[in-house]
């Protein structure tokens, strides 16, 4: 009886890795395929030298390779500051950014996180 509370969390942790699993790849998927699509996207706005230099250095390093964008995706996504990453875009690069940035917030940070979030909340619920 001392270690039951104990026992129960563990038997929740343990029952919830598929959930955690399942809930990884498909952000990690989301992370890549977003990554990607706009560091491809931003790649003529870098090399573009008609471009102010200090806006072009901050899309670079936030966008400027596959690695780059994957991580400040991944940054914007999970820690609540994606304003950060999607102003300067939507200011500097190309007004038409917002369409990317409102698709992803209401589809991926909206939706999918609180999907994310109930699967593990079902997950629990089972153990």
């Amino acid at each position: 009886a001392m270690f039951s509370e104990l026992r129960v969390l563990i038997k929740t942790v343990t029952s919830s890795f598929m959930a955690l699993f399942t809930s990884l790849t498909l952000l990690a998927l989301i992370f890549f395929a977003s990554g990607i699509f706009l560091a491809q996207l931003l790649s003529s706005f870098i090399t573009e030298t008609d471009n102010d230099y200090e806006h072009r250095l901050w899309v670079y390093k936030h966008y400027g390779t596959g690695f780059r964008a994957i991580y400040t995706i991944f940054e914007a996504t999970l820690s609540g500051c994606w304003p950060v990453y999607a102003r300067p875009l939507i200011q500097n690069v190309n007004g038409w950014y917002v369409l990317f940035f409102v698709v992803y917030v209401i589809v991926v940070i909206f939706a999918v996180m609180r999907v994310v979030g109930a699967l593990f909340l079902t997950a629990t619920m089972k153990a």
